[in-house]
């Protein structure tokens, strides 16, 4: 268990980072460090805080990203220095819509999850999911599935906390890695960074004809 010197050490530094611009969309990537999840070190998910950052100068949305490991998981912990930054840049600048971004296994078989927790996380806004999974289909990414085999229940994850404490839209974006990894960087085979990223730009712009 952790004493008060060890929490308050926690508190004193920042360990993310936030872009502020001037669409009301956020994108997050609570994992691009390692996470401690069960007792076990995990390894950082790669390239989302590249993703987020790029689609933010894309798109003029904001972002936040993890920076620094501090023996946490921001997305599994009740309490976090992320969170609670975020919940108040949402609240503070009237954010509609949040992307939090996370990679899954190559050995998943979906290429894209989208969790949304039966539709609670997402006000039950179908219609705006619909415009989301196009978004990876046009771009020639197919195997697009929802809560599965993540939902997003977990109500200490991003999207299921801010979606309760914010009452905004929030959509888990699992990427399967074959997407990030190096040997796909710059392929032109459709497993490549490129087409995720040319698809969630596309899913901003959804979201921004239906602010």
């Amino acid at each position: 268990m952790e004493n008060n010197s060890e929490n308050n050490k926690k508190e004193e530094i920042k360990d993310f980072e936030i872009m502020k611009r001037n669409i009301p969309i956020i994108i997050s990537a609570p994992h691009s460090t390692k996470q401690l999840r069960n007792g076990k070190v995990q390894s950082k998910e790669n390239y989302t805080d590249i993703f987020a950052t790029n689609i933010s100068d894309r798109e003029n949305v904001s972002c936040i990203y993890k920076t620094i490991f501090l023996n946490d998981d921001v997305n599994a912990d009740k309490d976090s220095n992320y969170k609670n930054a975020l919940k108040e840049f949402i609240e503070t600048n009237d954010i509609k819509y949040l992307i939090d971004l996370h990679t899954m296994s190559d050995k998943r078989l979906p290429n894209v999850c989208i969790g949304i927790n039966g539709g609670k996380n997402i006000m039950n806004k179908y219609d705006i999911l619909q415009g989301i999974v196009n978004s990876f289909v046009t771009n020639g990414i197919s195997s697009v599935t929802v809560d599965e085999p993540f939902k997003a229940t977990d109500p200490n994850c991003i999207s299921n906390y801010i979606a309760t404490t914010c009452n905004i839209p929030c959509f888990q974006i699992e990427i399967n890695k074959k997407f990030a990894s190096i040997a796909n960087l710059f392929s032109k085979s459709t497993f490549n960074k490129k087409s995720i990223e040319d698809s969630l730009c596309d899913a901003v712009r959804f979201l921004k004809d239906n602010l």
